[in-house]
């Protein structure tokens, strides 16, 4: 009924409570209540029917003796009397579909009164145990066989309906993938039982792509007990290019502005089966530079299987240079879940050779070789892998192997006395980052790393190097060597557009570090704003941040800036 009236009118409701003063006479409470309009009174009157359903008034009813229309409102609100569950057989229900969902006729009972809602929950957890095995087609019904007094009896009715299985997967989009690597990619294998919760990781998977995008959503059609899948994919811009370039104080001159930059090369799917392969480059202000090359392909033999490997020559300075190869096998699960096994080689050699000839002590650095073996789990649930909205994302790595330290043929004798030149060595890393909206277009991100090394000789060329965009904000780029590190982010990040957002950020640092061939703790904060928005072209950034080692203040001109751009293509 539509708004009749406007402001408040009262309406006189007799509530019949269904309970009796005497074996003849029932109790009965007359309450006058105000209602804005004829809808409020209804929701008001449909509340009270849920209730008193949900604690087994099951023949609650109300007789509208003068509509709302009327000057004086009256109805009349029967509740009846409350109904108890006596017994409830499994009635032609499989009782192999009862142990697998966790029913027993115990956890009905013990509501004692029949629960609507809590009924509806048990019927949508067989539904769903029947379309998540082959049968999409089931239905169920909680069943009142009959009505002693206030004894209630019921059975359970369920008709599972015809067995479908997955049949072929049919490409309609302007992108048409194989067909092999789709049905690996998405866990659809054709004769399998039909699985609901397969369709459903089929869109997530899709949605959470960086190489495919829909043009109109998946379609599943039945026919003859098959179900077959219509894709309508198109490639997205899946290649990207991005480069970082900053300006900071020299240490040793202030006045002089260094240049540092970070120029990623990434080229996606170019042999149409989900392949990578990607180049980085990268310059810090301390006259560092790194070269990464890394290749992956997923999915070999259509299976879910991967290979991948690396190689990263890392230069710092005129101090040493290190070289790790990685080589990985990846196992694919859920969504996107990655578990990898792999190997890596590291050789660290110092450019310098001769701070060997005259040293009495070992220096901070020393030529090295290393192989060791590990696993790394990568766990993402974000509903956007460009830029994050909600979700989080883990990470998990850990390996150990083998230290070899290469005494230095011009050094002294004695130089290497009480040091074990071969050791264990053992390494660790571990991350979580959440993205959650507050309130329209407020988020907030929080992440936390943790990172660490155990050997019995370490020195500075063995251990992990953070500071700039990626860690600690506000310091150099790979300026903190580090044996044990924890570093912790809180962003709030206001957007304007899917994958643009003004932000105020906070890095808060522990790291073990080395001193005076010994290790002490230090202390590192960091503060900044910045602003990323996207464009036709791509997605430019700003960030400016200062970055201070407790106890310490802020220097103005110490500060950092940071300019970036993500294209795609």
């Amino acid at each position: 009924m539509a708004l009749l009236a406007q402001g408040q009118k009262s309406v006189f409701i007799v509530f019949h409570t269904g309970e009796f003063i005497n074996d003849s006479t029932e109790k009965v409470d007359g309450q006058i209540l105000s209602f804005p309009d004829s809808n409020a009174l209804a929701r008001h009157l449909t509340d009270l029917l849920q209730k008193d359903f949900s604690k087994g008034y099951l023949y609650a009813n109300y007789s509208v003796l003068r509509p709302w229309s009327d000057e004086n409102p009256y109805i009349e609100y029967y509740r009846g009397e409350k109904l108890f569950i006596r017994s409830v057989s499994n009635g032609n229900a499989d009782l192999s579909m009862f142990r697998s969902i966790g029913y027993s006729e115990r956890k009905i009972k013990k509501w004692q009164t029949p629960d609507p809602d809590r009924i509806l929950e048990w019927e949508n957890k067989i539904i769903s145990y029947y379309e998540n095995n082959g049968f999409p087609f089931a239905s169920v019904s909680f069943e009142v066989d009959s009505i002693n007094f206030d004894s209630v009896y019921a059975s359970w009715n369920v008709q599972p309906g015809p067995t479908v299985v997955f049949d072929s997967l049919v490409q309609k989009g302007k992108y048409k993938p194989s067909v092999s690597f789709m049905s690996s990619w998405l866990g659809i294998e054709q004769g399998k039982a039909y699985d609901e919760r397969k369709i459903a990781d089929c869109r997530r998977r899709i949605e959470m792509s960086e190489l495919v995008e829909e043009t109109s959503p998946m379609q599943v059609y039945f026919s003859d007990g098959k179900a077959r899948l219509y894709f309508y994919l198109k490639k997205k811009k899946s290649n990207s290019f991005d480069g970082i370039l900053g300006f900071a104080p020299d240490r040793d001159n202030p006045a002089k502005l260094l240049f540092n930059g970070d120029v990623n090369l990434k080229l996606a799917n170019s042999f149409n089966h989900g392949d990578i392969i990607s180049l980085k480059w990268k310059s810090s202000a301390d006259r560092s530079q790194e070269v990464n090359v890394k290749a992956s392909v997923p999915y070999l033999f259509n299976l879910p299987v991967g290979v991948n490997g690396f190689l990263n020559i890392y230069r710092r300075d005129t101090l040493y240079v290190k070289t790790k190869q990685h080589y990985g096998v990846s196992f694919f699960s859920g969504i996107a879940t990655e578990i990898e096994f792999f190997a890596e080689n590291t050789d660290s050699r110092v450019i310098d050779q001769s701070v060997f000839e005259s040293a009495t002590t070992l220096p901070s650095w020393a030529d090295s070789r290393t192989s060791a073996g590990g696993l790394r789990i990568y766990f993402p649930s974000v509903d956007n892998t460009i830029v994050a909205h909600r979700g989080f994302i883990a990470e998990f790595e850990a390996s150990a192997g083998k230290k070899k330290i290469i005494a230095n043929s011009s050094a002294p004798e004695t130089l290497y006395d009480g040091i074990d030149l071969e050791s264990l060595i053992v390494y660790g890393t571990a991350g979580i980052s959440l993205y959650t909206p507050v309130k329209g277009a407020l988020h907030v991100m929080g992440e936390s790393r943790i990172g660490w090394i155990d050997a019995p000789k370490l020195f500075e060329n063995d251990l992990y190097l953070l500071g700039g965009l990626q860690t600690l904000r506000g310091f150099d780029e790979k300026s903190i060597p580090a044996s044990v590190y924890s570093v912790s982010t809180a962003e709030i990040r206001f957007f304007f557009e899917k994958y643009s957002f003004i932000t105020v950020f906070s890095d808060y640092g522990i790291m073990r570090q080395m001193a005076n061939s010994s290790f002490i703790m230090r202390y590192y904060f960091s503060s900044g704003a910045g602003l990323s928005f996207s464009t036709k072209a791509g997605i430019f950034s700003i960030f400016y941040a200062l970055g201070k080692q407790n106890p310490g203040e802020f220097i103005i001109r110490n500060g950092k800036i940071h300019f970036g751009f993500v294209t795609r293509f």
